[in-house]
């Protein structure tokens, strides 16, 4: 599932230590679609950049565990990987 979300996101919970810029989403709660709630709790790879021609973007791979999922499709808890690119 994929989905684009940035620092400003609607949903974005930015509380509890939530890093953007530098650290991409580390600490963050992105929520998707289905209306689970992931987050972000280990940064597997720095973040990738590219500055060299607009659009600029950057890269990140996140260990993140899930925590709410209103339709019972993950359980609470059940860790995956997010891989983010944002603009």
């Amino acid at each position: 599932m994929k989905i684009a979300v940035d620092a400003s996101t609607p949903g974005i919970d930015s509380r509890d230590g939530a890093e953007f810029g530098a650290g991409g989403y580390l600490n963050a709660i992105v929520p998707f679609e289905d209306g689970s709630r992931w987050k972000c709790t280990k940064a597997l790879s720095p973040p990738k950049y590219q500055q060299g021609q607009p659009p600029f973007e950057a890269t990140g791979v996140y260990e993140c565990i899930c925590v709410k999922d209103p339709s019972s499709a993950q359980r609470e808890g059940q860790e995956a990987v997010i891989k983010a690119k944002y603009q």
